[in-house]
């Protein structure tokens, strides 16, 4: 398809039979309507049009190039029709991903959307590694920390992650009798082991306090999370997925300094197809 622009205005002049008609029918110069069929009859090493005082009449070639451009142009507008019913059917795969810590956040995105389409199947990919949405890896991506910076995407801001200190209501029940300014100093504690990823809150209760003071460690984020909301110890959670469970007790409100930015990734060829723009509507209500 090397030679498209040079059929398509071989095509026009052989509709129109003059140079002045094909160039304002394709919007083209006439020195470029000249030009683009010498280099299409030398790449052909024959002749498309006759010459004369009237303008252009097409060979036996040139009418079966005209042919061809047609059938081309019609497979083509085919093409585009069957693409453009795919992307506004509410139909097919959805691929989603997003970090590990993300996903009892993302979750609840995916049911509430399942529930208004579900023809829809969503594939949830939970990972730390980054999935480039340009190479068709994942449709939306989920991320947190510093706004992704890609021209190819577009970037979405979601509610931030604000992190407040929880503990379940039995295990604060059986430690009632403990008195202590710091709720830090009561409870047993959840925290970060060595391995767990950089984070506000992890790196806030690194400098704080050392492996010995921490009842329960993980390299994992979210086994972090659902060991307070299991009543492991007292930890960090965010404050919307606690809002969801009432057997926690809130020991202390979401500090600033340990919000996180919550970003939805789409890319930019697709973000405007059916699908992505439903489920953009349906994260920016729940998430």
């Amino acid at each position: 398809m090397k030679n498209w622009n040079e059929i398509q205005t071989a095509a026009a002049l052989a509709r129109t039979g003059t140079v002045t008609a094909a160039a304002e029918a394709l919007g083209l110069h006439r020195a470029t309507v000249t030009r683009h069929i010498d280099q299409l009859e030398a790449e052909l090493g024959a002749k498309l049009f006759q010459r004369h005082a009237r303008g252009f009449t097409s060979t036996e070639l040139g009418q079966e190039l005209l042919r061809v451009a047609e059938a081309t142009e019609g497979q083509f507008g085919e093409l585009k029709r069957i693409a453009s019913s795919q992307s506004d059917a509410l139909s097919g795969t959805l691929t989603v991903t997003a970090v590990d810590a993300l996903t009892p956040l993302v979750l609840p995105i995916i049911t509430k959307f399942q529930e208004f389409h579900p023809a829809v199947q969503c594939d949830f990919i939970s990972s730390d590694r980054v999935f480039k949405l340009e190479y068709g890896e994942a449709d939306i991506a989920f991320r947190i920390g510093p706004k992704p910076q890609s021209p190819d995407n577009v970037v979405i801001a979601l509610r931030p992650l604000e992190m407040g200190l929880y503990v379940a209501r039995a295990l604060a029940e059986r430690f009632e009798d403990c008195a202590a300014e710091d709720p830090l100093q009561v409870y047993p504690l959840v925290g970060p082991n060595g391995a767990t990823p950089s984070a506000p809150f992890v790196d806030w209760l690194r400098a704080h306090f050392n492996d010995s003071q921490l009842s329960f460690t993980s390299n994992s984020i979210e086994t972090l999370w659902m060991a307070v909301l299991g009543g492991v110890g007292a930890g960090f959670l965010p404050r919307r997925l606690a809002e969801r469970a009432p057997s926690l007790v809130e020991l202390r409100p979401p500090l600033p300094d340990l919000s996180e930015p919550v970003w939805m990734v789409t890319h930019v060829d697709l973000h405007r197809t059916a699908k992505i723009q439903e489920f953009v509507k349906v994260a920016r209500r729940v998430g």
